[in-house]
């Protein structure tokens, strides 16, 4: 697999590590465990009708973006892409792992793809 930035491997970690510390400071702040805090103890697999709802309430004039923290295979990143297309995102980050893949579904959707906050392919 190829994860973009090896080299960085160490820094990506540290982030992973603080932005956990954050949510979990916020949970106790709220007196919520982290689980409901990210939607339940279960959550839509390709969450469409969140982005739809988003889209909805904050109308076409706010850019709209998302970030899939590289929880998409190809097949459930090209049926989020096709499910998402009327939402007229501006961008989305890190739907799979891999920057073949990216780039592979950046070419098919005609979208801007990131991953994590470094790199935008146009």
């Amino acid at each position: 697999m190829d994860f973009g930035f090896p080299e960085q491997a160490v820094e990506l970690m540290a982030f992973a590590g603080v932005e956990i510390a954050l949510w979990d400071l916020l949970g106790k702040q709220l007196a919520l465990p982290l689980f409901r805090l990210l939607g339940g103890p279960g959550r839509e697999r390709a969450p469409f009708a969140t982005v739809h709802a988003v889209r909805r309430a904050l109308g076409p004039d706010v850019q709209l973006a998302v970030d899939c923290n590289r929880g998409f295979t190809m097949d459930t990143a090209r049926q989020f892409l096709r499910r998402t297309r009327d939402c007229s995102l501006s961008n989305i980050e890190e739907p799979v792992a891999e920057l073949a893949g990216l780039n592979c579904l950046r070419t098919e959707f005609q979208l801007p793809i990131s991953t994590h906050c470094r790199v935008r392919m146009y």
